[in-house]
């Protein structure tokens, strides 16, 4: 009943005060339609979560398996049909795939490892749009880890932290202690930090993490982390987890099956290439080319790091020399393992093998990733000094991701800052990653050294760290890692204005 408010209008002193009441009273009105809908989207979800626990059939399923007796598909999409159409905000109403977007059928094994049945068939359509059709589902961490078991490889597992039986975290503890070598994504709705932090622990446990998705999961969510496998596909790279043996990379090695492949690093105020981070590959003569994360582990462990960067360092060095010849004078930038820094004897054969291959030391940079730098100080410290005095440029690469980096700066002769693509990927829109960048690029003025930002993967990303004053970028936006005459065609054509103009942004 609308209460009868016409003797209140004589009190108004003014038309303003009138206005201003019914202005309040509008407020109000809206206060209360916006608590029906949250009311009204809370009771749908109930609704949902109530259907999907309905039994159906008086079989009961096995633990962790999801049954079509208690769900079926039909009921399912339509319940989620009429929950995006009807309560959900229009700003957040997504179709499963935008109709433009290029669908082709994405040969991958999935896993979803979630407690709720309604996120498995959300999750499940959108992938089966986005073209992958092999999506396996478990209710629960142990139930994941007995089909892990059984099934064999298992490309991708998409697992949510905040199960019941088994959280996410002792998920992954599992997942590293089996080896996994598949790709992992992580999903939750909790707060983003804590995702954050568990992302780390997964990247401590050498699991390949592609990235973290915040619920509610979407297609361009899903799409970006698919953008990460399409990448190491057009590299040409072999993604399955496989395994290999120590005698099958010593035979790589001095079966010369060790190959290049370069990624330009632009000078963003020039717009030119000014050097090439140099990647190692494996030919494998039967399972294709593969990527350094499935064999240096091996070679750390089984005492091959040396012989395989020797290796690896006079393939580069051989290419640098045909860009040198082509008129192409650019500085190469070389990723070498801690374990290297281990034989005191490194500094001079590196040295003879730049003299060999006609180039100057300063135009090679060592890059050395600062998780594992402190592991043997002592001589760590008089091999880096060494190649400094040998005027060798040293790069501390993926700044950010490791515990002790203001002591590591302060310690070894660095002139160069190299910021982890975690910190750059993205930046523009996430704050965390933002601060992390700026503080970065800022300590790298103080100490008077060059700031490389690696991950550039979007023009937001380029204009981000354009903004705040990096040297150097490299990334997907740029150009993918290529072998070199694909490298030496593409560099031929680089222009930067053209590039931005092909972007549709200037």
């Amino acid at each position: 009943m609308i209460p009868d408010n016409t003797n209140r209008l004589d009190s108004y002193a003014s038309k303003q005060e009138l206005l201003d009441e019914i202005e309040r009273l509008q407020q109000q009105v809206a206060q209360l339609e916006d608590k029906v809908s949250y009311q009204e989207g809370q009771l749908c979800t109930e609704q949902l979560k109530a259907v999907s626990r309905r039994p159906q059939q008086p079989e009961s399923p096995a633990p962790g398996e999801i049954s079509p007796a208690i769900i079926s598909t039909g009921e399912v999409d339509g319940l989620v049909v009429a929950f995006r159409e009807d309560h959900l905000p229009d700003a957040n109403v997504e179709p499963m795939v935008d109709a433009e977007m290029e669908i082709n059928e994405i040969d991958l094994s999935v896993l979803l490892v979630d407690d709720d049945p309604i996120m498995h068939r959300v999750s499940t359509l959108i992938l089966n749009d986005l073209g992958i059709n092999n999506v396996q589902s478990a209710m629960s961490g142990s139930k994941a880890l007995e089909m892990l078991d059984q099934e064999g490889a298992i490309d991708v597992v998409i697992c949510d932290l905040n199960m019941s039986e088994m959280d996410g975290i002792e998920f992954i503890r599992h997942l590293a202690a089996r080896s996994y070598t598949g790709s992992l994504v992580l999903t939750s709705g909790k707060d983003i930090r804590i995702l954050r932090t568990v992302e780390k622990l997964a990247i401590e446990h050498e699991l390949n993490l592609l990235g973290v998705l915040e619920k509610p999961v979407t297609p361009a969510k899903f799409k970006e982390i698919l953008d990460v496998l399409e990448q190491a596909a057009t590299e040409g790279t072999v993604l399955s987890p496989e395994t290999y043996e120590a005698d099958e990379l010593l035979q790589a090695i001095e079966g010369d099956q060790l190959d290049t492949y370069f990624q330009p690093k632009v000078d963003v105020n020039t717009g030119q290439v000014v050097g090439v981070e140099a990647l190692i590959r494996w030919n494998h003569p039967s399972r294709g080319t593969i990527r350094p994360y499935y064999f240096i582990t091996l070679a750390e462990e089984n005492n091959l790091i040396v012989k395989l960067t020797q290796a690896a360092c006079a393939k580069a060095f051989g290419h640098a020399t045909t860009f040198r010849s082509r008129g192409f004078d650019l500085g190469i930038a070389l990723n070498i393992s801690v374990d290297t820094l281990n034989d005191l004897s490194w500094p001079d054969n590196i040295a003879r093998q730049i003299e060999s291959a006609g180039l100057q030391p300063s135009a090679v940079t060592f890059e050395i990733t600062e998780s594992r730098l402190m592991e043997d100080i002592a001589v760590t410290l008089d091999i880096l000094s060494r190649l400094s005095l040998k005027r060798f440029n040293l790069s501390i690469d993926d700044f950010g991701t490791g515990y002790s980096s203001m002591e590591q700066l302060q310690r070894i002769p660095f002139s160069e800052l190299k910021i982890d693509r975690a910190f750059v990927k993205g930046a523009s829109t996430d704050p965390f990653a933002r601060a992390i960048l700026e503080s970065s690029i800022q300590l790298a003025r103080k100490l008077d050294m060059k700031v490389v930002a690696e991950g550039v993967e979007s023009r937001q990303d380029w204009d981000l760290v354009t903004e705040l004053g990096c040297d150097q970028v490299q990334g997907y936006y740029i150009a993918k890692p290529m072998p070199i005459e694909q490298f030496l065609d593409w560099l031929g054509r680089w222009n930067l204005s053209e590039h931005l103009q092909g972007q549709g942004q200037v």
